[in-house]
């Protein structure tokens, strides 16, 4: 692969069909998940994440481009659209906003002076985390996801949010992914909730 081109996956038959399913049976809840990316994000992310972590496109960016083409997606999995023509789309659109997205280094700066403002560090562990983010009054959820015996594919994702529901617009919200650790993706979404929101922690 060069540095302007991402390697097209093969059709996701079972994916397609069963959230063509969904849409058919429960068009609500279908249309839910098709617009909230994660169903097709995370077996993308999992070829392409090498290459766009390299040009500085990281999960939550990488899950707001496929939110943005769910139009497209959607019309995939109706049969609209043929698949080459609809992941290599999404591949040129990734790739032309990948040159938006600021540095690892920068970000990763960000996130320290956040977390430090809630006494933790990007190297807190989980336990150390859980109990901050209860101190705070948030909530947050931690997924693992693993493909096959090829470790670096394997990866956690976190959401941190205040009250409501997950990815609520009227709720401020912080999400993420790690190769490296639950942990790891839990402190970033924590820190990027932080950024967000500048009023947490609540003066006591």
């Amino acid at each position: 692969m060069d540095g302007a081109t991402l390697p097209l996956p093969a059709e996701p038959i079972t994916l397609k069909t069963a959230t063509r399913t969904l849409l058919e049976q429960a068009p609500a809840v279908g249309l839910a998940t098709v617009a909230g990316g994660e169903w097709i994000a995370a077996p993308l992310w999992v070829g392409w994440q090498r290459a766009l972590s390299g040009r500085g496109v990281e999960w939550v960016d990488f899950l707001s481009i496929v939110v943005g083409y769910q139009n497209e997606l959607r019309l995939w999995v109706m049969g609209e659209r043929p698949w080459d023509q609809c992941v290599a789309g999404l591949a040129g659109r990734i790739l032309r906003r990948s040159g938006q997205a600021r540095s690892h280094g920068e970000r990763g700066d960000d996130w320290s002076v956040a977390l430090a403002r809630v006494g933790l560090t990007q190297t807190a562990d989980l336990g150390i985390l859980d109990h901050a983010i209860q101190r705070l009054g948030l909530d947050y959820t931690v997924s693992v996801a693993e493909s096959g015996n090829d470790r670096s594919a394997t990866g956690a994702s976190a959401i941190v949010w205040a009250g409501g529901q997950r990815r609520d617009p009227e709720v401020p919200y912080g999400e993420a992914w790690s190769a490296a650790t639950p942990a790891a993706a839990l402190a970033e979404a924590l820190a990027r909730f932080l950024i967000k929101d500048p009023g947490y922690p609540v003066p006591q």
